[in-house]
């Protein structure tokens, strides 16, 4: 960073009058006050590693017992007093998980308690304790915390997904993977590409059972795998006509298609009746090549069209929208991966995965197909410079939303060849870590070294264009912004980062690198710096994004003027 203006740094020193008040103000009930002599004097909790084969029980005595007989109880019963609840007479005792009840029974059968039970374990609302939740930025972007938290589901409802397999032994998905059929000649339980997968978790992993992720489904939803999509993730239109009459005389209520292409088809436009006919909701991607020209499946009569948006509710950069219903998030979406992985996913398809989730809620809570589609399109929250809105989980299965009318749609094309059905385009880009925005921004400390760390993404097709045998690339480097930061390639005097470049390859298995920027510490008084990191020469079949092929990374001084206090 600059070295110029003055630099100076002074210890300070001062003197402390710290001055403590104890005060002691015992509850009293009848002839009974919980002695706080009986207590330790730090409070512990049960769940500290010191403790850990140790729980709380609860403990409330007699408004006519005293001390005495609270002490002669405990000693009695068993257990280690870790806190007094004086407003209510209740003692919080620890005590051998082996031994809980047994001890609990010997506090019920004292002439000094009044009641005695296990301590509950609370889980803030909303909040499943799958471990990677809260990398799931886009289930609180949509309400959903809040529907699972307060709305019961009471039915079920299976959704089938049209798409490249779905791998059945994810333990995420264990006992939510129906039967389900393969129209492509291979197994459908299998998935050698992984966006069905993807998808498959999105929309209806388990919730709340400690393993990895939570689907937006979180209850009563199965899933169905309708194998139409190749290995490479491109699929003829016969195999996915195939896959919904499939669907629709098999009973699934949701049909999840994340494929688009620019061509319409007819007959599948047939097939998809016939399934709305059936019962069906019918949720399609719109696809993600930046247009606003219409796209199908999702332009076709009764089926949501879904676009994606962002963290910031804006529609995601690449998004098509010309056939979008409704949008919902789509960007660095969490999602399974073959082989009991995860990965992120970008894309409209991530967006239709969600879409589904919510429709298949909507369906076990009682609605038919044409009232969840009413409530899916109906209960939303604005899209910025958009007419459609991004769902919301919980006013959808609370509120009742103003009939839409039937979207319109675009006039029917004279039908051409066959089409091939494709996620989307492979494509790169490249965020501020954990695929917010396209900067981030550090601290450059006093010492050492700091770690500035962006996120390399594939999105679209993911893996699907891009596998161990022939994988994609993409070259990456740093160099100076506005203002300039110094780099260089050791943390000598002056450099303020260090200089980086290389190839990062992505395969079916990998679809987010993180790449770390070392920020050097200093101790220099100067104007926050930036330095740029540029991603190009992509190989493989994938494209760069345009708009998201370079990301800032901002240095912080923190290096202020002390003021010197010296004793008079």
């Amino acid at each position: 960073m600059s070295t110029q203006g003055a630099r100076f740094r002074v210890a300070r020193r001062a003197t402390i009058l710290a001055l403590v008040i104890s005060m002691a103000m015992p509850w009293q009930a009848a002839a009974f006050v919980l002695a706080p002599s009986s207590a330790p004097a730090v409070e512990s909790s049960s769940t500290s590693p010191a403790t850990a084969t140790l729980v709380p029980i609860l403990v409330k005595f007699r408004g006519s017992a005293n001390p005495a007989d609270a002490d002669a109880a405990t000693r009695d019963a068993g257990g280690d007093v870790v806190r007094d609840l004086a407003q209510i007479r209740t003692r919080v005792v620890n005590v051998s998980a082996a031994a809980r009840d047994a001890i609990l029974a010997k506090y019920r059968g004292h002439p000094a308690v009044e009641r005695a039970s296990a301590a509950i374990q609370l889980r803030k609302a909303g909040d499943p304790n799958d471990p990677s939740y809260a990398q799931q930025w886009s289930l609180p972007k949509i309400a959903w915390d809040r529907a699972y938290s307060s709305v019961p589901i009471a039915g079920s409802a299976t959704i089938a997904v049209l798409d490249t397999g779905v791998d059945a032994t994810h333990p995420d998905l264990a006992g939510r993977v129906l039967t389900g059929q393969s129209f492509t000649g291979r197994d459908a339980y299998s998935d050698p590409n992984g966006h069905g997968t993807a998808l498959a978790g999105i929309a209806a992993a388990n919730v709340n059972d400690g393993v990895g992720m939570a689907g937006v489904a979180y209850s009563g939803a199965n899933v169905a795998s309708v194998q139409v999509l190749q290995a490479d993730g491109t699929g003829y239109d016969s195999d996915v006509i195939a896959g919904v009459l499939w669907a629709a005389d098999n009973d699934a209520q949701v049909i999840l298609m994340g494929f688009s292409s620019a061509d319409y088809s007819a007959a599948l436009a047939d097939a998809l009746a016939y399934a709305w006919g059936k019962g069906a909701v019918l949720v399609a991607a719109t696809g993600n090549d930046g247009s606003s020209a219409p796209t199908y499946p999702a332009g076709m009569a009764n089926v949501i069209g879904v676009a994606a948006t962002d963290q910031n509710d804006a529609v995601a950069v690449g998004s098509n929208t010309g056939s979008a219903s409704v949008a919902a998030p789509g960007v660095g979406i969490y999602a399974t991966q073959p082989g009991g992985g995860y990965a992120s996913l970008t894309g409209s398809s991530a967006s239709a995965a969600e879409t589904a989730g919510l429709a298949a809620l909507l369906v076990a809570g009682g609605k038919n197909n044409s009232g969840a589609a009413n409530q899916i399109r109906g209960a939303v929250d604005p899209v910025s410079g958009q007419t459609i809105g991004r769902i919301n989980v919980y006013s959808a299965l609370t509120t009742v939303a103003t009939p839409q009318p039937t979207p319109t749609l675009a006039p029917t094309p004279i039908p051409g060849p066959s089409p091939t059905y494709k996620p989307a385009a492979a494509t790169l880009s490249i965020l501020g870590h954990t695929g917010v925005g396209n900067s981030n921004t550090v601290n450059e400390g006093n010492s050492g070294t700091t770690s500035a760390q962006f996120d390399v993404m594939l999105s679209g097709a993911g893996g699907s264009n891009c596998t161990s045998i022939s994988p994609c690339t993409v070259d990456y480097a740093t160099s100076s912004g506005s203002p300039a930061a110094t780099g260089g390639a050791s943390c000598t005097s002056g450099v303020d980062y260090l200089t980086t470049s290389g190839t990062l390859t992505f395969n079916s298995g990998n679809q987010t690198q993180t790449l770390p920027v070392i920020v050097c510490a200093d101790v220099s008084i100067e104007p926050d710096e930036t330095f740029v990191v540029t991603i190009s020469n992509a190989s493989g079949g994938a494209t760069i994004q345009s708009s998201q092929k370079t990301a800032i990374g901002s240095i912080i001084d923190d290096d202020g003027a002390q003021l010197v206090i010296d004793d008079v």
